[in-house]
């Protein structure tokens, strides 16, 4: 028996379903590690995945499940309020984001690497890692000519892959966990441009 269950994620209500016939006494609490609705209208426009009517489907699906569920996690108070603009009573508590720093001295590497690390099943990250290719990169060559920007991550579309063409540019793909300290202990800076967000932008 279970006193509660966590759906992290709006849509994992509806993926996993099956837990709250098992456990109809649960209390149903919803992690919902930011608010998706507000990003991804930040993004109208700088996303191909979604438009207008997209975002208001979207937007409805989200709502349901907050509706229905006995507790909601958020992790900003920006984000409690906008819950609270549209669901007048809803049970929220803020459950922040605390990680601790592993490492307070900075080594430098004597590199001009320039390192972006992001999983490419979030598209923020595609549309990051592709503003930096593209637009930031060749900026930053102009004045320093060995700077290297290293692309690291799993699920890479072909869209990112395909940035290793680029002048400058070096595709890594998945880094095991083990891998990635030396990942950043070879790069001089990391970098994450973000153009849109919600929660409380981590990164």
């Amino acid at each position: 028996s279970f006193d509660a269950i966590i759906y992290a994620w709006y849509y994992t209500w509806y993926d996993c379903h099956i837990f709250r016939d098992l456990y109809p006494d649960a209390q149903l609490i919803v992690d919902t590690v930011d608010i998706h609705w507000v990003r991804e209208k930040r993004s109208l426009g700088n996303w191909d995945g979604i438009d207008e009517n997209k975002w208001k489907e979207n937007k409805a699906k989200e709502l349901d499940v907050y509706k229905r569920a006995d507790k909601i996690w958020v992790v900003s108070q920006t984000d409690a309020d906008a819950i609270h603009a549209e669901i007048d009573g809803a049970d929220i508590a803020i459950v922040s984001i605390i990680e601790d720093i592993k490492k307070d001295i900075y080594l430098d590497p004597e590199t001009n690497n320039i390192l972006f690390l992001g999983g490419y099943r979030h598209y923020p990250n595609i549309n990051a890692a592709k503003i930096l290719a593209q637009d930031i990169l060749p900026k930053i060559r102009a004045t320093i000519p060995n700077a290297k920007l290293i692309l690291a991550g799993a699920h890479a579309p072909d869209e990112i892959k395909d940035l290793d063409k680029l002048d400058g540019v070096e595709f890594r793909g998945f880094i095991n966990d083990e891998d990635i300290p030396s990942l950043y202990s070879e790069s001089f800076v990391a970098i994450v441009p973000l153009v849109a967000g919600a929660g409380v932008k981590g990164k």
